[in-house]
């Protein structure tokens, strides 16, 4: 296998940002951002060249694309993804206007299940001839593909030998596609080195402890805004009806469109960075990729009883990083019990779906020819094995080939979701050393403080 390598950068002490870096600009490869807000995506943005920017969720991609720039620097933005109301989204039309510009330079900011529809509006080899394609947050793709599946469809354009383009993250994942492996990711740093971010830890038994501990911190600090970070919204409306009846006013949930039904009356969104209630809930959409500029106290919750709502080392770290200015104060919740976790080895399930594949793509033929069926081979493998699972990992996936293919992400993140459990909550001794590697991290006798 031929090993890629892409240089590394240090942003030097006289910038803030890599995007004030003129001498760099992005190159076919896998960056690794070494801390969040330091103006990775930004400098893409700015970029004199027609670009594609590609993000794992809408809210992101639609923040970015209102993001104020200056006339000068003659880029033009366009959103590609669905509207407030599903229904709307953008058009191919659309599409096809803003890559005719004729002055300026092109950006296209595309939520990655619309990527097909950019190819098609435009057409592969124009892509590849005239656009740098960036895939924003490619860990959120690991992370998600297991019930977004297109997520992991957008990166076979990427592996097109003819695609110019860059998966970008500040929380990298191992990637079991040997076609990712012959990249080496390179790093970007910034010269000076980092004070240890302050992180207090305590314990709590239910949601209840946790809407009283909210009370409390209001109540001890007035004026001050609250970011509460949960990967559930039942967990967060639970944790909402437990606080005072003057508090509850107060509060929006800031998360996908997926769940914007049921936060209901406490959905809110980000406006320029500034935080829509007093107390706001965020899911995991909000854990990277967004800025908050106001000084607002965190508080993060790890919790055993909704399915992969612990939280990792790195999205401890991505959650931390959306406070551009610094927290207030910064707590981790945890309810976890320690060596509950198991490592997992990622060769045992490619070796699976090695085996897997030719069995699926003879069985989809035979289907089709036999039933005369002109259904895609993703519509007939919902229909008839949907999903194919170990251990409640999808082994196969569709590719934009439309040819059964092993799901690399759903894998990636299952080995890494669980091999990340397994070092942070195999001991309180363990827990305390893993996150004192970045944080300044006080967590008296693993009790509540």
């Amino acid at each position: 296998m031929t090993i890629t390598r892409t240089p590394d950068y240090t942003i030097p002490k006289d910038k803030d940002y890599l995007s004030e870096c003129d001498d760099f600009i992005f190159e076919r490869g896998i960056y690794h951002k070494q801390g969040t807000g330091i103006g990775a995506t930004t400098k893409e943005m700015w970029e004199q060249r027609h670009s594609i920017l590609i993000f794992p969720n809408k809210s992101i991609a639609k923040l970015k694309s209102e993001t104020p720039h200056d006339p000068k620097l003659n880029v033009f933005f366009q959103y590609v993804g669905s509207g407030e109301n599903k229904k709307e989204t953008t058009s191919n039309e659309q599409v096809s206007s803003h890559h005719r510009r004729t002055s300026g330079f092109t950006k296209f900011f595309v939520v990655a299940d619309s990527l097909p529809k950019v190819f098609k509006a435009i057409g592969e080899e124009e892509i590849f001839k005239k656009y740098f394609l960036l895939f924003d947050e490619i860990d959120k793709y690991q992370d998600q593909s297991t019930f977004r599946p297109a997520l992991e469809k957008a990166i076979d354009f990427f592996l097109d030998p003819r695609c110019n383009g860059c998966l970008l993250t500040a929380t990298i994942k191992h990637f079991s596609n040997p076609s990712l492996g012959e990249y080496l990711p390179a790093v970007i740093s910034k010269e000076e080195e980092q004070d240890k971010l302050k992180l207090t830890g305590r314990a709590f038994d239910n949601l209840k402890q946790i809407g009283q501990r909210l009370d409390e911190l209001s109540h001890e600090n007035p004026q001050k805004k609250f970011v509460i970070a949960h990967k559930s919204v039942d967990a967060q409306l639970a944790i909402i009806s437990h606080l005072l009846d003057q508090n509850k006013q107060h509060c929006k949930i800031l998360c996908g469109s997926q769940a914007k039904s049921k936060a209901k009356d406490y959905y809110g969104e980000l406006k320029d960075g500034q935080l829509p209630g007093r107390f706001n809930f965020i899911t995991s959409t909000y854990f990277s990729g967004v800025d908050m500029y106001e000084e607002s106290i965190l508080l993060m919750v790890s919790d055993r009883n909704k399915t992969f709502s612990p939280l990792t080392e790195k999205e401890v770290i991505q959650i931390y990083g959306r406070g551009r200015n610094g927290w207030r104060q910064a707590h981790l919740l945890i309810n976890i019990e320690w060596a509950k976790f198991v490592k997992v080895d990622p060769c045992n399930l490619i070796d699976r779906a090695e085996k897997l594949k030719p069995i699926l793509s003879n069985l989809l033929s035979e289907i089709k020819t036999v039933a005369e069926l002109d259904n895609s081979a993703e519509e007939i493998l919902k229909a008839t094995i949907v999903p194919i699972k170990k251990w409640n990992v999808q082994l196969i996936r569709v590719n934009k080939e439309n040819i059964p293919d092993i799901a690399h992400f759903p894998i990636d993140q299952y080995t890494s979701w669980n091999n990340d459990m397994s070092q942070l909550y195999s001991s309180l001794k363990s827990f305390k050393e893993t996150l004192g590697k970045t944080f300044s991290f006080t967590f008296p006798d693993g009790k509540p403080t």
